[in-house]
């Protein structure tokens, strides 16, 4: 007698000993190592302060707790309680670079039971309509930034590797 398939498949969802509700499989981690950059740049002869503080501020709310449900879409929608723990570090750079470019390097690290992942449209138009704001208000050309982004791997352990992406970011500071 051959062997049949099963009529029915095995979920990979664990459940409760006490017949509860099912929990989701094992616990992932998503880190992506976010480059937003404005295109401007920065002298030190004219007075930036008021550019700089200003992306600094975009930035700072963009990434904040506050708006995990725009900057993040879970599959299935809505799927909030599924996320564990999200940990956000950034620093904001013009010094770094030859060119002077204001830019900014943020760190996004999920914890998470269901599928996620960063809603790039809204990122970047969050940031280019805050700059195109500004910049209107100082009669100044409307840049439209550049956005990157890469998964960083997780390394020996989450914090090995939050420490290395943070030793990055934090680059202008330690030097």
């Amino acid at each position: 007698m051959s062997q049949s398939k099963p009529l029915m498949k095995q979920s990979n969802k664990r459940t409760k000993p006490n017949g509860a509700a099912p929990v989701p499989g094992h616990l992932r981690r998503l880190n992506w190592l976010l480059t937003i950059n404005t295109n401007q740049q920065v002298d030190d002869n004219l007075d930036y302060n008021d550019i700089i503080e200003h992306f600094k501020n975009l930035c700072t709310k963009l990434f904040s707790r506050q708006m995990l449900t725009q900057t993040l879409c879970t599959t299935p929608a809505d799927d909030w309680q599924k996320i564990k723990d999200v940990d956000i570090d950034l620093a904001i750079e013009w010094h770094s670079s030859e060119k002077r470019l204001l830019h900014c390097h943020t760190m996004f690290c999920v914890a998470h039971y269901t599928k996620v992942q960063l809603n790039y449209d809204f990122i970047k138009r969050y940031i280019n309509q805050g700059m195109a704001e500004f910049y209107e208000k100082s009669r100044k050309l409307v840049v439209n930034c550049y956005f990157h982004n890469r998964l960083a791997p997780t390394l020996q352990t989450v914090e090995d590797m939050k420490q290395r992406i943070k030793s990055y970011i934090h680059k202008e500071q330690q030097g």
